[in-house]
């Protein structure tokens, strides 16, 4: 139900949702690698940013996405 009411979500200027719904249980509490930390840092968002966040590939000395 409230995936149907997201796709019916469209924006003033008429632009659409598309939804997908992912069921897999995911671990909790896992903490992350120094190295993937070192790779993929995390980037917070300011609104909300315990929970808008990304990990952003680092770039090699080529700057180039690794």
């Amino acid at each position: 139900m409230v995936k149907h009411l997201m796709e019916q979500t469209q924006t003033k200027k008429g632009l659409k949702v598309f939804v997908h719904v992912l069921d897999k249980v995911y671990q909790i509490g896992r903490k992350a690698t120094e190295a993937f930390k070192q790779q993929m840092p995390i980037i917070h968002d300011e609104f909300l940013s315990q929970w808008n966040y990304r990990a952003v590939p680092a770039l090699s000395s080529g700057g180039k996405v690794i």
